[in-house]
């Protein structure tokens, strides 16, 4: 999925953010999915734009995190005026179905922007989540482009060495 990014000029002074969280697996599917907006919504009243939701899945952790082995793992991206990041922390630390959550800070190149898409404002209505029977099995990571490198034959370097050589 590619994220959009804001072309008005009262974006331009927001930080890119990146947010992952886990919420405790007692949580039902509908509660999670209700937490997922009340922090969209928040990010969103104070003026932030969301460009990437992914749906919640389910996540089995290395080591426990208040005494739970299991999680669903949410992550989003959005544009935030770094002023009010503070009270989104405080927010987030609040809320005692959110074992424990990252904030991160993300740098985004100029062609990034020229290049991205825009993308829908709502996406987690649309999609199954991976916690109901019909999601499909996808993880994170699976859109990574694979780089295809030219061979050489050695025919070709020992040509151009020579050429090199003699020079």
């Amino acid at each position: 999925m590619k994220a959009s990014f804001p072309s008005s000029p009262s974006l331009a002074i927001m930080n890119y953010y990146e947010l992952t969280y886990l919420i405790s697996p007692e949580i039902k599917e509908e509660n999670i999915k209700k937490l997922i907006e009340e922090i969209n919504s928040f990010i969103q009243k104070e003026k932030g734009t969301i460009t990437k939701s992914e749906n919640p899945f389910p996540e089995t952790l290395a080591y426990p995190i208040k005494k739970q082995r299991t999680a669903s793992l949410v992550s989003s991206e959005f544009y935030l005026d770094p002023e009010k990041i503070e009270d989104l922390r405080k927010k987030l630390k609040k809320e005692t179905e959110i074992l424990r959550f990252l904030l991160v800070s993300k740098k985004i190149s100029e062609k990034k922007r020229i290049d991205a898409e825009p993308v829908k404002d709502n996406v987690l209505e649309d999609k199954p989540t991976a916690l109901s029977s019909e999601a499909p099995e996808e993880r994170r990571g699976t859109d990574k482009k694979e780089k295809v490198e030219k061979k050489v034959e050695l025919k070709e370097i020992e040509k151009k060495l020579e050429e090199i050589l003699n020079e």
